[in-house]
């Protein structure tokens, strides 16, 4: 079996050498087996790590598929998988909540370059993401009134602002729900979304630019650059509240 102390030949005690172990430890679950080589003196020892190693990818490689559902539809399980495990032998989990395991994942799809040609994909990634985060937020004010129309609108938790490079959000939509894809072309063109979980459950809407930038500002002692709203705003609301103008309709 591993040992955690194994003999030093430049003299060092052994209680150095155990502190040192489980940073090797970690590098060698990452894939690199020759960070933990002194603590596997046997083969034996080394297959077993390697056995490890490769469950706990596989392990965590299942874990994402589960939390990017589109992004699986889109390239296919097997391809998934391959570039799921690449990521967990690179990426440790940082989150003790497994269900929030991939906060890297949108961008390390944006940098692998056999999805050079999907570069889309990375902005689906980011969707799932921001769904996720927001369906496992706090329930805290879930069901508190929307603000008055001089009251400042509060970021929720339980809310997700984003602006993409890609106008996926209606792919996104079809891909998380296996239907078929809206459009099959895709270019390059910003698009803002809006992903949150209200009182009847998980939603999303696609924002004009006015409407984001409404959002977007800050409250009277924010910090710039503070994203701010309510967990079940809708456009009318924010219209009501004259907070956008009724040209942004649609």
């Amino acid at each position: 079996m591993p040992r955690s102390s194994p003999r030093r030949r430049d003299g060092r005690g052994s209680m150095s050498r155990s502190a040192e172990f489980p940073g090797a430890l970690r590098r060698a679950l990452q894939g690199d087996l020759e960070a933990a080589a002194a603590y596997l003196d046997r083969s034996e020892d080394r297959d077993r790590y390697a056995v490890y190693a490769n469950n706990r990818a596989v392990a965590l490689a299942d874990t994402l598929s589960r939390a990017f559902p589109a992004v699986l539809t889109l390239v296919g399980r097997r391809f998934f998988r391959a570039v799921a495990i690449e990521f967990a032998n690179t990426h440790p989990p940082e989150n003790p909540v497994l269900a929030l395991y991939g906060a890297r994942f949108a961008d390390f799809l944006a940098g692998f370059p056999p999805l050079a040609r999907l570069a889309y994909v990375a902005d689906v990634a980011r969707l799932d993401r921001a769904w996720s985060e927001a369906h496992f937020a706090s329930d805290a004010g879930l069901y508190d009134p929307a603000p008055a129309p001089d009251e400042p609108l509060v970021l929720s938790p339980r809310a997700r602002l984003l602006t993409l490079s890609w106008p996926v959000h209606d792919l996104w939509q079809a891909s998380r729900q296996k239907l078929a894809p809206p459009s099959d072309q895709l270019e390059p063109n910003a698009q803002h979304a809006l992903v949150w979980r209200g009182a009847e459950g998980m939603e999303s809407e696609i924002l004009t630019p006015a409407e984001f930038e409404a959002l977007a500002r800050p409250p009277c002692g924010a910090p710039a650059g503070t994203a701010i709203l309510f967990p079940f705003i809708t456009r009318g609301a924010l219209i009501a509240q004259g907070r956008t103008g009724p040209e942004t309709v649609r």
